[in-house]
């Protein structure tokens, strides 16, 4: 017999930008209908590539967010609608939608002397920094050139939070020109056309930098922002209304069977096949679930991401004590059937209580759902073991982050170049105190006042080559100059503890970053093969109908 729960509550979270259905229990509540209208007037190439892709960004910023329950839909030519449930802050929320999320690098414009130039308004004024591509033309550089792991990290001199980005071979090219050309000079980071840092270009760089001066909630959300994407196009909020959560489902896929003779192979991931029958059977899943609104050009590598993605996961989960029972399928299809049916097209109001079905109509409703998707008994579970198990590896990582463990005792002095670092070297050689040198010459007007100290702190907060620096040192041991994105460094450690209890801020920065590092970690030891071209792609859409 199933298992009677309240009112299930659909639980949409999206992995790397699509679609997953996950069901949890809970009483719905009232929720928010966002509406907005893009304007497309700027954008050049096909106006379904736009929307399409507009959709595809929103929903990837929600899953960042962890907005369970969130639903994103186009709505006609040029509008979309987002169904949000209750959220603890619904303006934060509809400004991440919203925000178009351009990120641009821009020049200070100085004139004949090497004064920097202001407007009217006595605000600097900015040209686009431009370098040439490999094709030998000269482009701006823009967010378009960073790779899709941007993460929160906290500076060595002052443990506040910094965005640090990384750059494709591409923009690292163009990077390398312009921090060279910019040395002593400002490089401005504009976001939305809003100036949002600009740093004062120490070194040549080329693959990687960080963002500085905003707040730790700020740092997440510009995370979120460019890890999913600029939007193609403006967005404008026309309605916004209280209703109860929608109950549409965003399904998704998952594994695949052992593909015939006669069926080509998409992609392995380690042993398991992805064949071209049970591609185009996910293809046709989410086609439907999009409503049509798909890219016949992206949407099938969209798709194939996402199976490997599940594929690792589940590949993943007998190592990590992670499984999905029977009984918990079984349960979570029946949330889902009677959510739906509770539901019944209802979005002005809240819907209270315990509902049940009779066995023998939730077996009904069920056929009916397989039949829509298109879809057997059996992979219809699969989606949704795929599904759990992705909701239990990260509820696993989030709980792994550790309450007390190693940490240090740091001071660091901070310099600009490396011959003031090769300096402070010398000087601490020669038997110079730290602390008292760092209050002499330290850049960082912060900490210098303390005489550099950082306080305690545990593993993987700093800047990567700090933070390997900091905990490969003995006590009472200084570094070498450490050059960084930031400045150069020479760090001391005055203590250390192994078990310390750690600071809930730090832990917080931790977290935000585990779950995208597993995935990143994945792909890195998976052997990931793909053999899907333009060609097969193309013959999958055309077969999903």
């Amino acid at each position: 017999m199933f298992a009677k729960c309240s009112l299930m509550r659909i639980v949409v979270v999206m992995l790397l930008g699509l679609s997953i259905m996950v069901v949890s229990c809970a009483q719905p509540k009232m929720g928010t209908k966002l509406v907005y209208k893009a304007d497309l007037s700027a954008w050049v190439g096909s106006e379904d590539e736009a929307m399409t892709n507009s959709v595809s960004v929103i929903r990837a910023r929600l899953d960042a967010y962890d907005l369970k329950g969130a639903t994103v839909e186009r709505n006609g030519t040029d509008q979309i609608v987002v169904q949000l449930p209750s959220v603890k802050d619904i303006d934060e929320a509809v400004t991440l939608i919203g925000s178009t999320a351009q990120l641009e690098f821009k020049e200070m414009v100085f004139d004949s002397s090497g004064n920097p130039v202001r407007d009217s308004s006595g605000n600097y004024q900015w040209i686009p920094a431009t370098a040439v591509d490999s094709s030998g033309k000269e482009v701006p550089l823009t967010g378009q050139y960073l790779k899709r792991n941007a993460q929160v990290e906290l500076t060595a001199s002052t443990n506040e939070p910094v965005v640090a980005f990384e750059f494709d071979s591409e923009g690292a090219t163009l990077f390398s020109q312009i921090t060279g050309r910019l040395i002593g000079k400002p490089l401005g980071i504009f976001l939305d056309n809003n100036l949002i840092s600009y740093p004062t270009v120490k070194a040549q760089i080329g693959a990687s930098g960080v963002i500085e001066n905003i707040s730790l909630n700020e740092a997440k959300t510009l995370v979120i922002e460019l890890n999913a994407g600029a939007l193609p196009c403006p967005l404008t909020l026309v309605n916004r209304r209280s209703s109860t959560p929608s109950l549409t489902v965003t399904p998704t896929s998952t594994l695949t069977p052992t593909p015939t003779p006669t069926s080509p192979t998409v992609a392995t991931i380690n042993n398991t096949t992805i064949s071209m029958d049970y591609f185009v059977k996910i293809l046709r899943f989410y086609s439907l679930s999009s409503q049509g609104n798909i890219s016949s050009t992206t949407f099938p590598y969209r798709v194939l991401q996402q199976l490997e993605n599940d594929e690792l996961v589940r590949q993943a989960a007998p190592g990590l004590g992670i499984q999905v029972t029977t009984d918990e399928l079984t349960e979570t299809i029946n949330g889902y059937l009677i959510s739906a049916a509770g539901g019944g097209g209802n979005t002005t109001g809240n819907v209270t209580g315990d509902i049940t079905l009779p066995q023998t109509d939730l077996g009904k409703t069920y056929q009916q759902w397989l039949e829509q998707i298109r879809l057997s008994d059996s992979e219809y579970r699969q989606v949704v073991e795929a599904t759990l198990l992705t909701q239990k590896l990260n509820d696993q990582i989030k709980q792994s982050i550790p309450t007390e463990g190693k940490q240090v005792h740091v001071y660091a002095i901070k310099v600009d170049n490396e011959g003031n670092a090769t300096e402070v070297e010398n000087r601490l050689q020669n038997g110079k105190d730290f602390a008292t040198l760092a209050a002499e010459v330290s850049t960082d007007e912060t900490t210098k006042q303390y005489g550099g100290d950082l306080g305690w702190l545990p593993q993987g907060l700093l800047l990567p080559e700090l933070d390997q620096a900091a905990f490969g040192l003995a006590v009472g041991s200084v570094s070498e100059p450490i050059v960084t994105t930031t400045g150069y460094y020479i760090i001391k450690v005055a203590e250390i503890d192994n078990n310390k209890t750690i600071d809930e801020y730090y832990r917080e920065v931790l977290a935000s970053n585990a779950f995208t590092n597993w995935f990143n970690e994945q792909r890195n030891i998976v052997e990931i093969r793909e053999y899907l071209d333009q060609a097969k792609a193309t013959w999958a859409m055309n077969h999903i109908t």
